[in-house]
C-alpha cells in the first residue's frame, strides 16, 4: 500500500495466532491460522543464538529494525499468546518456542524480581527500567507453573502501585543500576534511602 510503513513489531505480527486459531475452527477454513502460524515460524526463525527476539522489523526486507527487547512494548504479547496458544489448541510447537524463549527471557533479561531490557545479538543490558506492559508477565509465570518467579515479579509491580496509585508508563527505576548493588527490590532500595525516579508519561 502506498506510503505505508514496512515496520511492525514483534508483537504485531506475532500475536494473531490464538484469534486466527480460533477463526479457523470456528468456520472450518484453515488458512487464517496457517497464516499466522507462518508469520510466528517466520519471526522464531528470525531469533538470536540466544534464542531471543528483537522489538521492530521491517516486514519487506525481512531484518530486525530494534535489537533491544525485554518482556514489555513491541514483544509482550509474542510471548503471551504462544502459551495460551499451546493451552488453547495443544500444539507441541507453540510449546516448544514458547519454553525455548521463556528459559532465554529468564536468563538474559531477568535481575533478581526485576526484568530489564536486553540486546538480543548479545544479552548485555540496554534499559533498565519497569514498564507498565511488562505487568502481564507474572500472571504469565503463573500459567506456565513458575510460582516463585510469578510471585517475586509481582511483588515489585505492587509496590510500584502501591507508592503512586498507579503502575508508571515507564518506571525509569534506580540511580545505582541494579547489577552494582547487592539488593534486588525495590523496598530494599527505597528501605535504604536510595534516590528513585518515576516518570509517568
Amino acid at each position: 500500500m502506498e506510503n505505508e510503513t514496512t515496520e511492525t513489531s514483534t508483537s504485531g505480527c506475532g500475536s494473531l495466532i490464538l484469534e486466527m486459531g480460533a477463526l479457523s475452527r470456528l468456520t472450518g477454513n484453515p488458512e487464517y491460522e496457517a497464516a499466522a502460524l507462518h508469520a510466528v515460524r517466520k519471526l522464531w526463525s528470525m531469533r538470536s543464538p540466544l534464542d531471543l527476539m528483537g522489538t521492530t522489523l521491517d516486514v519487506l526486507t525481512g531484518e530486525w529494525i530494534e535489537h533491544s527487547s525485554g518482556i514489555g512494548a513491541g514483544v509482550d504479547s509474542f510471548y503471551e499468546y504462544l502459551l495460551k496458544a499451546y493451552i488453547l489448541f495443544g500444539r507441541n510447537e507453540y510449546w516448544d518456542m514458547f519454553h525455548s524463549a521463556y528459559v532465554a527471557v529468564q536468563k538474559h533479561f531477568r535481575h533478581g524480581p526485576w526484568y530489564h531490557e536486553a540486546d538480543m545479538r548479545t544479552g548485555k543490558a540496554t534499559y533498565w527500567q519497569l514498564t507498565s506492559l511488562q505487568a502481564f508477565w507474572p500472571g504469565l509465570q503463573i500459567l506456565v507453573g513458575d510460582i516463585s518467579a510469578a510471585n517475586l515479579s509481582h511483588r515489585e509491580f505492587f509496590y510500584v502501585w502501591k507508592k503512586y496509585g498507579v503502575i508508571p508508563e515507564s518506571f525509569a527505576g534506580l540511580v545505582i543500576p541494579l547489577q552494582e548493588s547487592k539488593h534486588h527490590s525495590l523496598s530494599q532500595f527505597w528501605g535504604k534511602n536510595l534516590n528513585a525516579i518515576a516518570e509517568i508519561e
